[in-house]
């Protein structure tokens, strides 16, 4: 087993956090108990943070999906992650009850919204006709600040200021 040599201030030794594992849950291949298992023998801390959306074809896709998925590595010594698409609604739709049962939550594009109405995914095959690079880059940061409009801050800290 590796393990790490590194220790901080206080002496104790520090472990790197793997905080955005996959498991079988959505689009992984290891079961969760499995994933703590590997992670573990590879001397980092373990982590599961599934795709939890209604818009990715493997992963946690409702509230009540979202309720068991945590139900389920709650039993596990892991930090409870998951990865939400920013331009999908799941994410705003849980209540603050689940929203504190997660230690961490990672956002993604993995889709933004155009002018249009339409969306473009990030694993799908070229443009839709007529769109540029610039027009996908322009749509892609209105979507960055639309969701961060929508962002609800859950801790004591204070939320970034604006540039």
């Amino acid at each position: 087993m590796t393990t790490s040599s590194t220790t901080n201030a206080a002496g104790t030794p520090w472990q790197p956090l793997d905080c955005h594992a996959h498991t079988t849950l959505s689009d992984g291949s290891l079961a969760p108990a499995a994933l703590v298992t590997a992670v573990r023998a590879r001397g980092a801390r373990p982590s599961i943070a599934d795709h939890i959306s209604r818009d990715v074809i493997s992963a946690v896709r409702t509230v009540a999906e979202v309720d068991a998925y945590l139900t389920a590595i709650e039993a596990l010594p892991v930090a409870r992650g998951g990865e939400f698409c920013w331009h999908d609604a799941l994410w705003r739709e849980l209540p603050p009850h689940l929203i504190g049962r997660f230690t961490h939550r990672l956002g993604s594009l993995h889709a933004i919204h155009l002018p249009d109405g339409g969306l473009v995914h990030m694993f799908q095959r070229g443009f839709p006709a007529g769109l540029t690079v610039d027009a996908y880059m322009d749509a892609h940061v209105a979507d960055l600040e639309l969701s961060r409009g929508r962002c609800r801050w859950t801790s004591s800290r204070t939320p970034p200021s604006s540039p």
